[in-house]
């Protein structure tokens, strides 16, 4: 595909909506940084599609938002190592490395977002990976139910956000994308409770399609749109947070 049609298709749409939304975003976990692609490497880009960015409300209480968990970037994952990404969980969570990833991702989100503790509930962000995601060698989490890979997730039970070792170390791009999309989820329960979950999920991909199209990251911008939950429609101004 040519980089013009590309263009006409995926970012020229409602641009100026961004004046608007300015970004939104939940559970992120892409790392995808493919920039600026050639007409070829966009083709076979379009091509390997299979619908495997997406973001998922787990099984919970929709009125009180207990036992849900938004997760955004998710992937098929190796379900056969399931055990052994428990076991590197174990191993990581609350160690060492853990406290200075930590560290890192309170400091670049002050820089990236402005965060501080206690910023719509939120306090102390933490790549560790919680009692239903292990954690898989490339630094992303695997959900222990179904094997899937994920980036990150905003749990509304406590207002935690936790934001895997991969992306906390990785593209500064898919960093910023990742934690504003948390971070709009967590605003949207902060300010709207559980009515959050009827328009959350468009809001966030709205963000992240424009946090993608500003870097440059063309690729991951069109694949965005791919995404069921994206959409271009117009929400009440309050509805609105651009971290």
């Amino acid at each position: 595909m040519k980089f013009g049609v590309f263009f006409k298709r995926a970012c020229a749409p409602r641009l100026g909506m961004a004046l608007l939304s300015g970004g939104n975003s939940y559970d992120i976990a892409y790392g995808m940084g493919m920039g600026a692609l050639s007409a070829m490497a966009m083709s076979a880009f379009i091509g390997g599609v299979t619908g495997g960015v997406g973001a998922a409300a787990n099984n919970g209480n929709f009125w009180t938002g207990k036992g849900m968990r938004f997760e955004f970037g998710v992937s098929s994952g190796p379900k056969d190592q399931i055990k052994m990404s428990i076991e590197m969980a174990e191993a990581y969570n609350n160690s060492e490395e853990m406290k200075w990833v930590d560290y890192g991702i309170y400091q670049n989100m002050q820089r990236e977002v402005g965060f501080e503790n206690g910023m719509f509930g939120v306090e102390n962000p933490t790549s560790h990976s919680g009692k239903h995601y292990g954690y898989l060698s490339d630094g992303y989490y695997q959900k222990i139910k179904d094997g899937a890979r994920v980036a990150g997730y905003y749990d509304p039970d406590g207002a935690k956000m936790h934001i895997s070792k991969g992306v906390a170390i990785g593209d500064l791009t898919t960093f910023r994308a990742t934690v504003r999309h948390e971070l709009i989820h967590a605003y949207h329960y902060y300010k709207f409770g559980p009515a959050a979950a009827n328009f959350t999920e468009a809001l966030a991909y709205q963000d992240t399609y424009y946090t993608y199209l500003q870097a440059g990251y063309y690729g991951d911008a069109f694949k965005v749109t791919l995404n069921p939950n994206f959409s271009w429609k117009k929400y009440p101004f309050m509805y609105y947070f651009n971290p």
